[in-house]
């Protein structure tokens, strides 16, 4: 078995595991987590699809979506 160096979970957020040659994530929606080695990443980019033009003007134009929203974005 591995020993995890680091394990960050939060509710709502990646699962992500840190050792000392790889890191891997498990995402939100998936079940499985994914590893990564740190000699092969070239860069990071995070996406949030939730997060464009039009998810917020759905959100400010449907009344149904306001209430159910969430209030900490």
């Amino acid at each position: 078995m591995r020993n995890e160096k680091l394990i960050f979970e939060e509710k709502r957020f990646p699962s992500i595991k840190v050792f000392e040659s790889h890191f891997e994530i498990r995402a939100i929606d998936y079940w499985e987590y994914r590893k990564f080695n740190y000699l092969e990443i070239k860069n990071i980019k995070h996406y949030n699809p939730n997060n464009n033009w039009y998810m917020k003007l759905y959100i400010l134009s449907s009344l149904v979506a306001q209430i159910f929203s969430d209030t900490d974005s």
